[in-house]
């Protein structure tokens, strides 16, 4: 698909322009293609924020209900951690009924 005409105004045509003489860009269309890379990243950054938005949402919702447990220090998370993992271990271990 070709463009056939495209409107910009006189800074953007200065911008396009001084990006071509820099060398960063070789013409218009090499330029036109980046700004669609950006923007195709751009919404793909997008749906990834909201897909963790989404994600992490529950756990927000239980520490506004406060339903979280405070640690003062290493050795205090340490041992829940292990209980938690003991526990865990031991339900594997039940024999099945």
């Amino acid at each position: 698909m070709s463009v056939k005409q495209l409107e910009l105004s006189a800074k953007q045509k200065e911008f396009i322009a001084s990006e071509i003489k820099a060398g960063r860009y070789r013409d218009q269309n090499q330029i036109l293609l980046a700004g669609l890379e950006l923007l195709a990243k751009r919404q793909r950054i997008e749906k990834k924020r909201a897909m963790l938005r989404e994600m992490i949402q529950p756990a927000l919702d239980q520490l506004e209900r406060g339903e979280c447990k405070t640690f003062h220090t290493k050795e205090e998370l340490t041992a829940h951690y292990d209980a938690l993992k003991e526990k865990a271990l031991k339900s594997l271990r039940k024999p099945a009924v």
